[in-house]
């Protein structure tokens, strides 16, 4: 059940918000502009840690994460599969395109993305070919999320700093089992 948060507009871009009050774990208002809300209700049955397949995501990860695709049902997949893992996440961005994430990573300290590929105004490789240029952001983690079945854009995300790739439609236990090797090889 989602309850609305009060949500104040950030400099001059219409499109950026941020939650006006504290981010505790609670769902918010959504819409296809940049969007700062708080991280869905974790699912208790997970406990301290997330484990799939035997790979641990360490309790006490705190993450503000970038959610990027054109279609609100895909960032509301992605929200809610971030929700049954107990990762400590601060906030969740959204974002529609690549031009409306760099906004959202120019504004905000992001240190996990899940990025779509094929998006209007600015796509996925695109995203990570901008993201690739600042060397601020060259630690974040960015996954692919795409319905591409071909390697080519496989091999280019990864060429351009994609740290894995998931296929849609996917599974909760897929998008959940990437995250956890994506943040290991980030802690490690």
């Amino acid at each position: 059940m989602a309850r609305p948060i009060p949500m104040q507009k950030t400099g001059a871009d219409p499109l950026m918000c941020r939650a006006s009050s504290p981010i505790q774990r609670t769902c918010g208002a959504t819409t296809d502009a940049v969007l700062a809300e708080p991280a869905p209700e974790a699912a208790s049955a997970h406990g301290a840690n997330c484990a799939v397949n035997d790979a641990i995501i360490p309790e006490g990860s705190l993450l503000n994460v970038l959610l990027i695709d054109d279609s609100m049902v895909i960032r509301k997949m992605l929200r809610r599969v971030l929700g049954e893992c107990s990762i400590d996440i601060t906030q969740i961005f959204e974002a529609g395109d690549g031009s409306q994430a760099l906004k959202a990573m120019e504004a905000n300290q992001v240190q996990l993305v899940l990025c779509d590929v094929n998006m209007p105004v600015m796509s996925g490789l695109e995203f990570l070919e901008a993201v690739q240029q600042r060397t601020e952001w060259s630690g974040i983690p960015i996954i692919m999320v795409t319905t591409e079945g071909g390697m080519e854009n496989v091999v280019k995300a990864v060429q351009l700093g994609a740290k894995g790739y998931i296929h849609k439609p996917f599974t909760t236990d897929e998008v959940k089992q990437k995250l956890v090797q994506c943040l290991n090889t980030a802690a490690a």
